[in-house]
């Protein structure tokens, strides 16, 4: 097995255990919380939360210590603390009786605490190892492979674009395996399929441990670029206070900011591209507890995750087709994404108002089962559903519209981008970048906080509404600056067409002077032919 094959591997390891993790924890917390979606809400609401506040730290880490070490305690701390939550789920799941009652049901909410606590940690340490495998290891090896820089940006493209391909297989299998063990595996020893899993993911976290430091570990000694300690790291040992580097932070986003605002007509697109973020309709941990709460099988549900997956990355194949291949407009094709999008997801709003849908507003019995046992038969959709009695309408328009609308989102995605990249200066583009993160995370924890208000799942109709809301006037800020760019354009157009003919014109007239001139000379010539003749 080659060098690069080993990172390969150990990338796809990474990437297999964190999709696992993000697509389990979203049913374990509705699991045990069955018509709730508040603590689900709070632990995105904290991961983001810290991810913001501890990212520069995190990085700053990486620059400093030696990359293997980082490495090998990121994945560490990353993988145990995983199997400890998925250990303390199967714990809270066998003793549920006893946590409920113990202290009026405070043992049960502070195992939940426990659990998100655990996760940030968790979530941190992949944060850490992701910034250290794919900004800096990729880089010394493509630097290592390469004879020149032409080569070596070759190559760096190559191993990206393997990593990134690696990271939407695994979004596309992972959930898929998750729920086919959740959904048929179950065991006489275990309650159900959802707590064999979180035995099976704990074992799993601390198998893959070992295999991916053992991987890392021989690229790490086949590649001895890797030993070598970067310019920053001989300054070590000057170590400033927590305090410094916070202020130090602070006046860098004012710098940040003061940019930003200078980029004028970027403005619209940026904000439109973070409204995007105000959204419920993705396959994030709320919409997957929703569904679960829903009577969905966790096996179903990752079929439209699978889906989603699918969806966006045609997206990801379209846009070179429309804007090569078709030669369409950068920023038309900005439109046919958002137009894309804009049609499921009000296939989405009205998902909430269909039969089974347990919004507020529309809600009635058709889906309760008070004899639920009696009603359970052996068909094929019962392979795919917790309850016969139940309607599904509501819920499988709204997943299926969801997964359709990847593909408008991930067009949307890579043209905002690439107007990004067109538009802004190269030695502004970090900034901006940064400060459009920033844009991005605050929409996202601002969805949290509205979960959290409307927590219970006959709510979550208006968590839609509001994600509709959101894309839709992101759309609007697109449609406007798409308009005002387009009218700008036009008056350069035909400035530039008159000066083209004007050039024509000038340069027809020299020719005919030219001509005239050579015709005079040629008379002349003649003249004196026939007085010299005479």
């Amino acid at each position: 097995m080659t060098s690069l094959l080993k990172f390969y591997c150990a990338s796809f390891l990474s990437s297999w255990g964190d999709r696992l993790w993000y697509f389990a924890l979203s049913i374990y917390f509705v699991t045990i919380n069955k018509d709730s979606l508040l603590i689900t809400a709070l632990n995105g609401l904290f991961c983001n939360l810290f991810s913001i506040l501890f990212g520069p730290i995190l990085g700053s880490l990486v620059d400093k210590h030696q990359r293997i070490k980082v490495v090998r305690w990121a994945l560490f701390i990353q993988n145990f603390t995983v199997a400890i939550n998925c250990t303390l789920f199967v714990l809270i799941m066998v003793f549920k009786n006893f946590t409920e009652s113990t202290w009026n049901g405070w043992l049960l909410y502070t195992s939940q605490a426990l659990m998100i606590i655990l996760n940030v940690i968790s979530r941190l340490a992949s944060t850490t190892a992701k910034i250290s495998l794919e900004r800096d290891w990729v880089v010394v090896i493509a630097e290592q492979l390469s004879l020149d820089s032409e080569e070596k940006s070759k190559q760096l493209s190559i191993i990206n674009s393997q990593v990134r391909r690696i990271d939407l297989c695994t979004n596309i299998i992972a959930p898929l395996i998750a729920g086919l063990i959740m959904s048929f595996f179950n065991l006489k020893l275990f309650y159900n399929g959802t707590v064999l899993s979180a035995v099976i993911f704990a074992a799993w976290n601390l198998i893959s441990y070992v295999i991916e430091i053992y991987l890392l570990s021989s690229v790490y000694r086949q590649f001895s670029a890797l030993k070598k300690t970067k310019i920053e790291r001989n300054i070590e040992k000057k170590k400033s206070n927590l305090i410094k580097k916070f202020r130090k932070s602070f006046g860098m986003l004012k710098k940040g900011w003061a940019v930003y605002l200078r980029q004028g007509d970027i403005i619209m697109p940026s904000i439109a591209f973070a409204l995007l973020f105000l959204t419920v309709l993705s396959f994030d941990s709320i919409t997957i507890g929703y569904s679960k709460a829903q009577k969905l099988k966790e096996f179903t549900i990752s079929i439209l995750h699978g889906v989603g997956s699918i969806s966006g990355v045609l997206g990801t194949i379209a846009f070179p087709f429309f804007h090569n291949r078709l030669k369409i407009r950068l920023h038309l094709v900005g439109i046919i994404g958002n137009i894309s999008q804009i049609i499921f997801l009000f296939g989405c709003l009205v998902a909430i108002f269909l039969p089974g849908s347990p919004f507020t507003i529309v809600h009635n019995s058709l889906n309760t089962c008070p004899n639920e046992t009696n009603n359970q038969t052996e068909t094929i959709w019962a392979q795919f559903v917790d309850s016969n009695c139940y309607v599904y309408t509501s819920i499988l328009v709204l997943l299926s519209c969801m997964a359709l609308s990847r593909f408008g989102l991930w067009l949307t995605d890579l043209v905002i981008n690439q107007i990004f990249q067109e538009s802004i200066k190269e030695s502004e583009r970090g900034v901006v970048g940064g400060v459009q993160s920033s844009m991005n995370m605050s929409f996202d924890l601002v969805k949290y906080l509205a979960v959290i208000i409307l927590n219970d799942v006959n709510q979550y109709g208006f968590l839609v509404i509001m994600s509709v809301s959101g894309v839709f006037i992101s759309f609007c800020l697109y449609v406007a600056y798409t308009i005002k760019i387009v009218s700008k354009k036009k008056p350069e157009l035909n400035e530039s067409k008159i000066r083209k003919s004007m050039i024509k014109y000038t340069n027809k007239e020299d020719k005919n002077e030219e001509f005239k001139e050579e015709n005079s000379f040629d008379e002349s010539e003649n003249e004196t032919e026939k007085l010299n003749c005479s």
